[in-house]
């Protein structure tokens, strides 16, 4: 989990570095984050970034999906914070592991008879001689909206209603994934989400702070 979460804040930074103008917002309590249960987190006073991520999801590897090619996506949940301008936002990492490239163009979760679609969206590629693992590795960020963000509203109502596993479709330029979120990576995400909501990330002034402006979002039924 300690590669993944550096290699979310370097993504973050790459995402970052595109904002223009930053509104201060003096609702949020990162406090919060950082004391909430089965957290853990890195702060960098340098690069004015912080990120929270679960503890448990990164114990157990329930983050990671395996396919049958040997292709690896981890598909990491997060909290990216700017602490000097006191913004952050919820966010995804998608790291796809593989022989190639996904060339990764459409991510589209399905919550019961709700799409929430991200296309146009941006990715890193990383060639096997410049990675660890030896493969090629595509990364993609997702930062949530105020739009969006209701996802996640979703995601924990249809829990509670025992509704259909999640789906998480990746669509390549030739290929798609479908990930099923197994339960500790749906619990996690909400339990996230509502220190999210505690710490004010869910405020009016917090809403535009991330302008990730690389993805198109739309909500379907």
């Amino acid at each position: 989990m300690k590669k993944r979460v550096v290699s979310l804040i370097i993504s973050a930074f790459i995402g970052c570095s595109c904002i223009l103008t930053v509104m201060a917002s003096s609702g949020l309590d990162l406090n919060v984050l950082r004391k909430g249960e089965d957290i853990q987190y890195t702060e960098s006073n340098r690069d004015d970034i912080a990120v929270y991520a679960l503890s448990s999801i990164a114990k157990n590897n329930n983050d990671v999906y395996y396919s049958e090619d040997g292709s690896i996506v981890s598909f990491t949940p997060a909290i990216l914070a700017r602490k000097k301008s006191d913004s952050m936002t919820y966010c995804y990492d998608i790291k796809f592991t593989s022989n190639r490239f996904l060339n990764l163009k459409q991510v589209t979760f399905i919550i019961g008879n709700v799409n929430y679609i991200f296309s146009d969206i941006s990715a890193i590629f990383n060639y096997p001689y410049s990675t660890t693992s030896g493969k090629y590795e595509e990364e993609t960020f997702l930062s949530l909206d105020d739009g969006s963000i209701q996802m996640l509203a979703d995601i924990a109502e249809n829990r509670d209603n025992q509704g259909e596993p999640v789906k998480v479709i990746l669509e390549g330029s030739n290929e798609s994934f479908t990930l099923i979120m197994n339960d500790e990576l749906t619990n996690g995400m909400i339990h996230l989400y509502n220190l999210f909501v505690n710490a004010g990330g869910t405020s009016e002034s917090n809403q535009y702070l991330f302008p990730f402006a690389t993805w198109k979002y739309s909500k379907v039924q």
